[in-house]
C-alpha cells in the first residue's frame, strides 16, 4: 500500500508539472545539442535575447487572453486585430504622412475598440463569447484584406523599427514591454478590486451577481484589455517587420487549439 501510493504522489506530481518537466526537457536537450567551439551557443545572452523578443508578441496577447481565460470565456478575434492595428499604422505613416508615434498610439486605439466592441456585446447580449470574437474576427481580417489589398504596407524608418526591433542596453525593447506589461497585469490581478472580481466571475457567475459585482462590467473591461493588448502587439510586430502585412491575421490561430 506504501508503495502504491508513493507512485501515485509521483504520478501526480508528474501531471501537475508536466509543462514545466517538458520545459527543462527542451532547454536540456537545445543546450547540449547547441555546443560549439566548447561555447554554448544556446545559453548566450544574444540568444536568449532574440528568444524573448521572438516571443514577446506572443506574450503580451497571452496575459490578456489569461485574463479571458480565468472568466471562463474565450476570444478568438486576437490574431485578425494584431493583423488590423499593424496595417493601420503602417498605413497611417507611409500613405498619410502621419507622426511615426501618433500612427503607433491610432493602431493600438484599433485593437482597445475591437475588445471594446466585444466586450459590449457579450456582456449586454446572450450571444456566445465564441460567436461574437469569431464575427469580429473576420470582420477584422477582412478589413485588414481590403485595406491592403493583400499587399504589405511597408514603413522603413529606423524610428518605426524601433519598437519592435531595437534595443535598451542588451534588452530588446519589446521584452522590455512585455515585462511591465506583466508586471502590471500580476498586480491587477492580485491587487486590486477588478482582479478578484475577475476570479470572481470565473469561479461562479451567479454567485458573483449576487454579491453585487456587476459581471457585465468585468466582462467588458477584460475584454477591452484584451482588444489593448491585441493591438499593441499588433504595432509591435509591424514595427519588427517594417511592414504591417494581411496574412498577420493567421497569428492568433495558436488560441483556437485552446
Amino acid at each position: 500500500d506504501a508503495q502504491k501510493l508513493k507512485i501515485q504522489k509521483i504520478e501526480g506530481f508528474l501531471k501537475q508539472f508536466q509543462s514545466y518537466i517538458a520545459l527543462i526537457i527542451i532547454v536540456v536537450v537545445a543546450t547540449l545539442i547547441n555546443i560549439k567551439d566548447g561555447e554554448n551557443v544556446f545559453l548566450s545572452v544574444p540568444n536568449i535575447m532574440n528568444v524573448l523578443r521572438a516571443v514577446s508578441e506572443t506574450g503580451i496577447i497571452a496575459i490578456g487572453m489569461t485574463m479571458i481565460l480565468i472568466l471562463g470565456d474565450i476570444d478568438l478575434s486576437v490574431g485578425s486585430v494584431i493583423a488590423l492595428s499593424g496595417v493601420f499604422a503602417a498605413g497611417c505613416v507611409s500613405r498619410y504622412g502621419m507622426n511615426i508615434y501618433l500612427a503607433m498610439i491610432i493602431g493600438v486605439l484599433i485593437g482597445i475598440i475591437i475588445g471594446a466592441f466585444n466586450g459590449f456585446v457579450i456582456s449586454r447580449t446572450t450571444i456566445p463569447p465564441f460567436i461574437v470574437t469569431l464575427a469580429t474576427m473576420n470582420i477584422a481580417r477582412g478589413l485588414s484584406g481590403v485595406y491592403t489589398g493583400g499587399s504589405p504596407v511597408r514603413v522603413v524608418s529606423k524610428e518605426w523599427q524601433w519598437i519592435g526591433a531595437g534595443y535598451i542596453g542588451i534588452f530588446p525593447v519589446p521584452v522590455i514591454i512585455m515585462i511591465i506589461i506583466f508586471i502590471i497585469s500580476v498586480l491587477i490581478m492580485n491587487r486590486t478590486k477588478i482582479g478578484r472580481y475577475i476570479y470572481a466571475v470565473g469561479g461562479n457567475t451567479l454567485a458573483a451577481k449576487f454579491s453585487g459585482i456587476s459581471v457585465s462590467k468585468v466582462k467588458f473591461m477584460v475584454y477591452t484589455y484584451s482588444g489593448l493588448m491585441a493591438g499593441l502587439a499588433g504595432v509591435i510586430l509591424a514595427s519588427r517587420m517594417y511592414s504591417g502585412v494581411y496574412t498577420y491575421s493567421t497569428f492568433g490561430r495558436l488560441f483556437l487549439d485552446i
